[in-house]
């Protein structure tokens, strides 16, 4: 893969509504990287504490990227996994992709995949809706992190119950947002950061979550990481207060 070019991504935004142009570049070579180190890459895996999964541009990578989770799994079954499929894996499900889904702890959608994977139907996120996705690809001990403008919805089964936790969000205005591309990977990386740090307390994975996200929103690129430090020794002094 050294001799092949990096991936490209050119995002438009037009009224809110983006869409992305994308060259993969070497990620079309991630399957055949994958295999070629697969043992290596097992081994650094078992004493991770996560592991985050996102799409690729290819059928064989989410192929072998199930196999890898399910081999880590029996070597290191305290793993968590972290999956963001997006919306063109969501669209497919191939059955790789659903194994992957059946092996996450915690998946992260906006509100379109959410509507995508519960059959199409637009009407909000509810406890009724959110047990038919886990009823209807097999889900046990999944949590369902669903990324709304104005909230965070989550969704994961105590016992038999599926429970649903609520957290406002503090929208930020168009005038005020610098680069919105990569607010929800942002969001993502914030909530499993909490996750290593404060173990399974949602509270405190939303509002890390939520801090970084509304960061990469209102900073300048070239200055993002020094907003992101500043963020996250502030959420580090108010969790020592309480």
């Amino acid at each position: 893969m050294g001799n092949q070019s990096s991936g490209r991504c050119i995002c438009f935004n037009h009224d809110g509504t983006r869409s992305f142009l994308f060259y993969p570049g070497c990620n079309s070579s991630m399957a055949e990287y994958l295999e070629s180190r697969y043992q290596d890459i097992l081994s650094y895996l078992a004493n991770a504490r996560i592991l985050h999964i996102t799409a690729f541009n290819d059928e064989r990578t989410p192929v072998v990227l199930e196999r890898i989770v399910r081999d880590v799994k029996k070597i290191n079954p305290a793993l968590i996994i972290s999956f963001d499929p997006g919306q063109p894996w969501i669209m497919t499900l191939t059955p790789a992709v659903v194994g992957i889904l059946k092996l996450a702890d915690f998946l992260f959608v906006n509100r379109m995949e959410y509507d995508l994977l519960k059959g199409g139907a637009f009407d909000p996120p509810s406890p009724e809706n959110a047990a038919g996705i886990f009823a209807r690809y097999g889900l046990e001990k999944l949590t369902v992190v669903v990324k709304e403008v104005a909230e965070i919805i989550i969704y994961h089964r105590d016992k038999q119950q599926l429970i649903e936790q609520r957290f406002n969000n503090q929208v930020v205005s168009d005038e005020q947002i610098i680069d919105s591309t990569g607010a929800g990977d942002m969001f993502a990386a914030g909530f499993l950061t909490s996750l290593v740090l404060n173990g399974a307390n949602l509270i405190s994975a939303v509002d890390l979550g939520m801090r970084f996200m509304r960061a990469k929103l209102t900073t300048e690129p070239e200055m993002l990481f020094a907003e992101l430090r500043r963020t996250f020794l502030e959420f580090r002094k108010n969790q020592i207060k309480k």
